[in-house]
């Protein structure tokens, strides 16, 4: 089905699935089989928005993650923690590798593309 791919945020996914589910609901003119499928859909990807993507001990130089729906990528890597430099704005994070929380800001959220 694929309706809910496009979102990047567990707001935006919640947004758009309720969307979907008043168009696709039985008692709106959808079909069973339909809404059953976005329901499927939904969990899988609230799932995949809340679990820890990727392990991020493993992250190296280059590559690329999405913090909070903004593109960056990685300039420097220490034990502990790792800089990501945003391709928009080209500002600069310091975030925890166990957590992929920004260090002193956990409002800003590293995650793997």
């Amino acid at each position: 089905m694929n309706l809910l791919l496009n979102t990047t945020s567990a707001e935006e996914l919640k947004r758009e699935y309720r969307r979907l589910a008043r168009v696709c609901h039985p008692d709106t003119g959808g079909s069973d089989a339909l809404m059953q499928e976005l329901n499927l859909e939904y969990q899988k990807m609230k799932k995949q928005l809340h679990a820890p993507s990727h392990n991020q001990k493993k992250i190296s130089v280059g590559d690329i993650v999405r913090v909070n729906g903004t593109l960056c990528q990685v300039t420097y890597v220490s034990i502990y923690t790792f800089i990501a430099l945003s391709l928009d704005h080209r500002r600069s994070a310091v975030f925890d590798k166990t957590t992929g929380f920004a260090v002193g800001n956990r409002k800003y959220r590293a995650r793997f593309c």
